[in-house]
């Protein structure tokens, strides 16, 4: 006779085996399968019949951020999109890619290039003259700039100071103006 935990592992197993599971649903049945079953990666590889590195790169979508793991369950990235933007160091710069994957429409292959450029120091911005050596930038702006770029997932700068100043938020076409849009105006 099946115990309430065989009875939920089975049927766990039965839904990972379906084929429309979006990839977060399924990343979300093998951590409860792992935290059911108290089994670890290989042994749950074993059961559902798929490699285990399919599993681990499964499991890691789920360290995403939630509108990220959203735009994956809805399909408006893919997988691929996915291991592009985990393979990004920087919080900001994963941000930055996210909204040029979906603003720009960008394949997994030059997303997967770009989250290189980022994490080699790539970034589009003008570059400044060796010449020229900008002041330190106030830490509350830089704070507020990093706090825009993480809602607007793109470069954003503010010039001036606290109290007056102007706010450049940079698009890198048609379609990503339009993404910005909709997030200013969305109420």
């Amino acid at each position: 006779k099946y115990s309430e935990i065989d009875k939920l592992e089975v049927a766990l197993i039965e839904n990972i085996q379906r084929e429309d599971l979006n990839p977060i649903e399924e990343a979300i049945a093998y951590q409860k399968l792992l935290e059911i079953a108290q089994i670890n990666q290989e042994e749950l590889a074993q059961r559902v019949g798929k490699k285990r590195s399919t599993i681990a790169n499964a499991l890691r979508l789920l360290k995403l951020p939630e509108d990220m793991q959203n735009a994956l369950a809805s399909g408006t990235i893919t997988a691929g999109h996915a291991r592009a933007l985990l393979s990004v160091n920087d919080t900001t710069d994963q941000r930055i890619l996210f909204g040029r994957i979906t603003g720009s429409g960008l394949s997994v292959r030059e997303a997967e290039q770009q989250a290189s450029d980022l994490n080699n120091g790539g970034r589009v911005s003008v570059a400044v003259a060796p010449s020229k050596k900008e002041p330190p930038k106030d830490p509350d702006i830089a704070d507020l700039e990093q706090r825009f770029m993480e809602v607007f997932g793109t470069k954003v700068s503010l010039k001036g100071t606290l109290d007056k100043g102007s706010l450049v938020i940079e698009y890198f076409s048609k379609d990503d103006l339009d993404r910005l849009y909709d997030i200013i105006f969305k109420e």
